[in-house]
């Protein structure tokens, strides 16, 4: 049994169901060991294109060399790959990065494959799904990636392929030293055989402890604000202030939750069923209702003079920000125009500021 890494990407049509279905194809080829995170990269090469979605998976097999690479090509027409121009969008492009640390060729086959080295997009999945990995010569793959520092990627996290499905169990003695189980969705592909609605996603991997840390933001607040107030010596004016501020908050944040309609969750995890909301207030700013959230706290706080009530409140301004930012890496792998929303709309959770 040899370890080898193989790389995934998609730039085509649903570009996240092709990745699992691709990762759910490989479990049949050997014993899944790691996976990496996912990665949104600009295409290297070839005509204009869509960016891609890259991952790494480390699978143990018992397949040759030129067995795997076959097998994989099975797996791409499967998925409707059609080999029309080099270097050209696909649909699902599986590359078998390494194997072992053997060095194999055969006709056009080449492991490792001779570019891996110089594409970031690969370089950075394979280190964190394989950081031991080592070239035939006993170099550590990880000293190669400063050479292409300059290349951009994007990581997306590791939860892409955290839906509840059919379950595959890595390997306890994984390349990064821990033991865990991740599920694949059963993936939608035209053409494939593997059509099934699959479970709803556990709570952990819809983002829920961002909720629960959501909820106890809010109780430390009205806690702080109800005993620790009038703690700032200030004219009447502050409190004024604080009042106008829970009201511009409280706007802000209804007419944010009113145009979400059907598309509204507590979860960072966009619901499969909603869509991208960019009218109404969302054409001023991404996160209205985080940023009324936040205008209520701090308004509160100035209202009722809490200087304790104050800092809480702003702490809980840096977490919306930083769910805010959660959320965000999410709704980029689910719409593929989120980006061109962000750039139409740069606030994030205070409209024209921030």
């Amino acid at each position: 049994m040899t370890w080898a890494a193989i790389a995934l990407g998609s730039n085509l049509e649903d570009r996240m169901a092709y990745l699992r279905f691709g990762a759910d194809a490989l479990t049949e080829l050997g014993v899944a060991v790691s996976v990496s995170s996912l990665y949104e990269t600009a295409p290297i090469g070839g005509p204009e294109q869509e960016p891609f979605f890259n991952a790494v998976i480390v699978i143990e097999t018992d397949l040759e060399p030129r067995q795997l690479l076959d097998e994989l090509h099975r797996i791409e027409a499967e998925a409707g790959r059609v080999r029309e121009v080099r270097w050209g969008p696909r649909r699902l492009d599986l590359d078998l990065i390494l194997y072992g640390n053997q060095r194999a060729e055969d006709g056009g086959m080449v492991v490792p494959h001779p570019l891996f080295g110089e594409r970031r997009f690969v370089l950075e999945p394979l280190v964190e799904a394989w950081p031991e990995a080592k070239t035939p010569e006993g170099r550590l793959i990880a000293d190669l990636l400063p050479g292409v520092a300059a290349q951009e990627v994007v990581s997306l996290g590791p939860w892409w392929i955290e839906q509840d499905g059919r379950s595959i169990v890595l390997d306890d003695e994984d390349p990064g030293g821990s033991s865990h189980r991740q599920s694949i969705e059963e993936a939608r592909i035209p053409g494939a055989d593997k059509v099934s609605a699959p479970p709803a996603a556990t709570f952990a991997a819809r983002g829920g402890w961002w909720v629960a840390a959501q909820v106890v933001i809010g109780v430390a607040v009205i806690i702080a604000v109800l005993l620790f107030d009038n703690s700032i010596e200030a004219g009447p004016w502050l409190g004024w202030l604080g009042g106008a501020l829970v009201v511009i908050g409280a706007v802000q944040a209804i007419l944010g939750l009113l145009h979400l309609g059907v598309s509204l969750t507590p979860y960072p995890e966009p619901l499969q069923t909603g869509s991208l909301v960019h009218g109404g207030i969302y054409q001023y700013v991404r996160h209205p209702v985080y940023g009324g959230i936040t205008f209520g706290m701090v308004g509160l706080a100035l209202y009722r003079l809490s200087w304790l009530g104050l800092l809480v409140a702003l702490g809980g301004g840096i977490f919306f920000w930083q769910k805010a930012g959660f959320e965000e890496r999410r709704l980029l792998a689910k719409y593929p125009d989120y980006l061109d929303y962000r750039v139409r709309t740069p606030a994030r959770m205070i409209p024209w500021i921030i």
